[in-house]
């Protein structure tokens, strides 16, 4: 699996909310790094990673609320369901790889639900509201 790069198709319009996508990128590139195409890694700086990750995630969903709801998006409840839901799997799989430890098929699953998980919340769901935070609603 490739690391994910961040192009301009990514940009909801919003500088700090695309400085955290940007980081979130990186955060999942060494989460990758750590894991290591061929799977296992380092379980201890894996889980640590991946505690960043889930931290930054947490951040950034608040973040990204604040802002919606300043902007009156209308469909915010839905997307705070969203993240509420994504911020649960991917907690979840952090403690499965805590519980557990991370083989080779452990480690492309993981790496490919949030990769998936990342690109589609952008392009999928976090588009939706760049014409209301760009104030162009």
């Amino acid at each position: 699996m490739a690391m994910i790069v961040w192009n301009d198709k990514m940009s909801v319009g919003v500088e700090t909310l695309d400085n955290d996508h940007k980081i979130l990128i990186d955060l999942l590139n060494r989460v990758h790094s750590v894991a290591g195409e061929g799977g296992g890694g380092d379980q201890g700086v894996l889980a640590k990673t991946l505690d960043e990750l889930l931290d930054y995630v947490r951040y950034h969903f608040e973040a990204e609320e604040r802002l919606m709801k300043l902007a009156d998006y209308p469909n915010i409840e839905a997307h705070q369901e969203l993240h509420k839901t994504m911020g649960a799997k991917v907690a979840e799989k952090h403690a499965e790889l805590v519980e557990s430890g991370l083989d080779e098929k452990g480690s492309l699953e993981l790496m490919n639900f949030l990769s998936d998980w990342l690109i589609r919340h952008i392009l999928r769901e976090d588009m939706k509201y760049k014409p209301y935070l760009a104030g162009e609603s």
